[in-house]
């Protein structure tokens, strides 16, 4: 059989030839073809270029991309092998004087392309929500139950209720200010974190009007802004806390899964179940799929490129519409990605040379250019199909959390 590819391209063979398992059949009634006289060639090319090639168990001298001539017309097995990547492996029935065209995405192996850590290498149990770098290059991991984490790359050190001052084990977010203080949010209230000494606020000490955090931002005027699950917006200047709620402000939902701000200090901000809003400090504006093409009004989470345009990640099993998608927003035009086997879409990330990965319930895609790619359980390294945060460290290398792992993948655009 064929192999499964990992990259959604095309295995372009020429109508000219026909691919068979190991199913050799005639393919000419007419009679007896004389050696010789009918001879055919093969264009050979993989992506990666440099693989090596077997026709019949027997070595070819060139790497791809090639051609092999002179084969006599018949039933042939051809193997590309290169180091690093999965042996492919094509049987065909070559036909009379036909010149025909192999074109192949190797296929990585896992094992050099991915690392896996899990509990029983000391990263914290539950679920990973988020996941980012410091300036120092130390990954800070925040889980759905084992507390905040930080990875030097070789062990964690992990920051719990009990050993420091974050209110929950049950983290959403993680957020780096101008000051490099960590900003932590949990199901309990918000934790601060300067290096060295932890600062606590909750609706005890600081007033919030609710303590269950879900995302963070900070904005051009160095303000802090927190998303709630039932309390809408909180912001806070380095002095007081103020709220924004469906009754003070135009906000249509009081829960807010995500924040982003954008080069004009315009807060976009997503809800559960009531779209998208813009507020630009004045002005409040919605986007919902009734006024709007908006595709679904449960918005999980907000990126902003580099090329300004905003990116959106929806879905929820119990919206009206349950299926999400990946939306790309640039302030005029909503463009929907569909048809890409999105069921609920995570999280969104952009690599350094500018590829977008999305973090959905059944794998990790990747889009650069016009070109995708799907990594999963089945083809990957991934640990779990449930992609929760995406995140890149220095090198350009895709650190990857899920429901079941830590995953580090250093292919891929």
């Amino acid at each position: 059989m064929i192999n499964e590819f990992i990259k959604m391209k095309k295995i372009s063979i020429t109508l000219l030839s026909v691919i068979l398992p190991i199913l050799l059949i005639s393919c000419d009634d007419g009679p007896p073809i004389l050696p010789g006289l009918t001879k055919s060639q093969v264009v050979v090319s993989t992506n990666p270029e440099g693989a090596t090639i077997t026709v019949n168990g027997k070595a070819f001298e060139k790497t791809t991309p090639t051609y092999i001539d002179e084969l006599e017309p018949g039933f042939y097995k051809i193997d590309v092998k290169k180091s690093t990547y999965l042996d492919t492996t094509f049987y065909i029935i070559f036909q009379r004087g036909r010149t025909d065209t192999i074109n192949t995405m190797m296929r990585e192996d896992p094992a050099h392309w991915w690392k896996v850590w899990k509990t029983s290498n000391g990263l914290p149990s539950g679920p990973i929500n988020d996941l980012v770098f410091d300036n120092s290059g130390s990954l800070w991991i925040a889980s759905n139950g084992g507390g905040l984490a930080k990875f030097n790359n070789t062990t964690f050190q992990i920051y719990t209720s009990t050993n420091s001052q974050i209110p929950s084990n049950f983290l959403r977010k993680i957020f780096f200010d101008k000051s490099n203080n960590i900003w932590v949010a949990s199901s309990l209230g918000i934790a601060k974190f300067d290096g060295a000494v932890w600062t606590k606020f909750t609706d005890v000490n600081a007033n919030l009007v609710d303590n269950y955090i879900t995302t963070i931002v900070e904005d051009k005027n160095n303000v802090i802004w927190f998303g709630t699950a039932s309390g809408g917006l909180i912001s806070f200047d380095g002095v007081r806390f103020n709220s924004y709620t469906m009754r003070n402000s135009g906000l249509p939902s009081n829960y807010i899964t995500s924040l982003v701000v954008d080069a004009n200090n315009t807060k976009w901000i997503g809800t559960y179940g009531e779209g998208l809003v813009k507020f630009d400090n004045y002005n409040w504006q919605v986007f919902h799929v009734i006024n709007s093409n908006l595709y679904n009004n449960y918005i999980n989470d907000l990126f902003i490129d580099r090329q300004g345009n905003l990116w959106i990640a929806s879905g929820a099993s119990s919206a009206p519409v349950p299926v999400g998608t990946l939306t790309k927003f640039d302030g005029t035009n909503f463009r929907h990605y569909l048809g890409r086997g999105f069921t609920t879409v995570n999280k969104i990330g952009e690599s350094p040379n500018g590829a977008i990965w999305i973090g959905t319930t059944t794998g990790l895609f990747s889009y650069f250019g016009e070109d995708w790619a799907l990594y999963t359980l089945q083809n990957s390294g991934l640990p779990n199909n449930s992609v929760t945060s995406i995140t890149f460290d220095a090198e350009g290398n895709k650190w990857i959390g899920g429901s079941s792992g830590l995953s580090k993948y250093i292919g891929g655009n």
